[in-house]
C-alpha cells in the first residue's frame, strides 16, 4: 500500500498517518510521491493533493487560497469534517467525519495522568517562542513542554500523561481529546490556513466552531466512540487493498 504524508519534518500529526494505517491493515505503507496516483491520503491536511485512483480516509483541508479540488476518480471513505467535504467537486463524498488521530487510544494506552500538570504543546512553527518564554507557552513549575517534533510515541505519552493541554497544534489537541483530556486552542499566526482546520475538526466531531476561543477549553466530543467506530468501518476498503 502506498500512502502520502508530509515527511520533510518530523511533525506529530504527519507521522501518525503511516502508524495508524499500519495498525488498521497490518501492513506498513510505503511513502508515495505527492504526484502519484493510487496512493492513500489519511491523517493530515492533504486532501487538496488527491489524484484519480487515490483513496481518501480522514484527510482534511487547510488551504483557504484553493477553492476546491476535483475529486473525480478517487475513492472517498471519510474526511476530517464538512468544510473539507464542501471543497470536493465531481465526487460523492460520504458524510463520515473524524480525524484518524482519534484512534490513538486503540494503539497506545494512556500514560498514568499527572493530575497537577498542564501540557504546553505549540505547533512546530512557534515552539521556539515557547522555549524562550515569549508566548503563552512559557513554562513554569506546573507545566510540561511537549515538542511535537519528538517521535510520535513520546508525544502521545507526554500528552496523555497531562491533566490538560494548551496547543496550537491540531493533532496535539486531537490526541488529548482522544484520551478524554481537556484541550484549549492557542492561536499561531504562522500556521497555514489559520483556524480553518480547527473549525473543520470541530464540525466533524459534532461541535459548533463558535466554541473555538483562544485559551478556552473545548467542550468534550459528544460521541467519541461513535466517531471512532464509523472511521474504522469506513476503512474497510483499506484492509482489502493489502490482501
Amino acid at each position: 500500500m502506498k500512502a502520502f504524508w508530509w515527511h520533510n519534518k518530523n511533525n506529530f500529526g504527519d507521522m501518525l498517518s503511516p502508524v495508524i494505517l499500519e495498525w488498521l491493515t497490518g501492513v506498513k505503507p510505503t511513502l508515495a510521491d505527492r504526484r502519484d496516483s493510487g496512493k492513500v491520503l489519511a491523517v493530515g491536511s492533504v486532501t487538496h493533493l488527491v489524484k484519480p485512483g487515490d483513496t481518501v480516509w480522514g484527510s482534511g483541508w487547510m488551504r483557504p487560497e484553493i477553492e476546491s479540488v476535483d475529486g473525480a476518480g478517487a475513492r472517498w471513505l471519510a474526511v476530517r469534517g464538512p468544510l473539507t467535504r464542501e471543497r470536493v467537486r465531481n465526487a460523492e463524498v460520504p458524510e463520515v467525519y473524524g480525524d484518524p488521530g482519534l484512534l490513538l487510544p486503540m494503539i497506545q494506552e494512556r500514560t498514568k495522568p499527572a493530575a497537577r500538570y498542564t501540557g504546553l504543546a505549540p505547533h512546530m512553527v512557534d515552539k521556539q517562542l515557547g522555549r524562550a518564554g515569549h508566548s503563552p507557552f512559557h513554562e513554569d513549575a506546573l507545566s510540561v513542554f511537549i515538542d511535537v517534533t519528538w517521535p510520535w510515541p513520546t508525544v502521545t505519552r507526554s500528552v496523555s500523561g497531562c491533566a490538560r493541554i494548551y496547543s496550537s497544534s491540531l493533532h496535539a489537541i486531537v490526541c488529548a481529546e482522544a484520551y478524554g483530556i481537556p484541550a484549549a486552542w492557542v492561536p499561531c499566526k504562522g500556521v497555514i490556513g489559520g483556524d480553518l482546520k480547527f473549525r473543520d475538526y470541530l464540525l466533524g466531531t459534532g461541535r459548533d466552531p463558535a466554541c473555538l476561543k483562544p485559551y478556552e477549553f473545548l467542550p468534550p466530543i459528544p460521541d467519541l466512540e461513535g466517531i471512532q467506530r464509523r472511521l474504522i468501518e469506513a476503512a474497510g476498503p483499506l484492509k482489502e487493498m493489502v490482501k
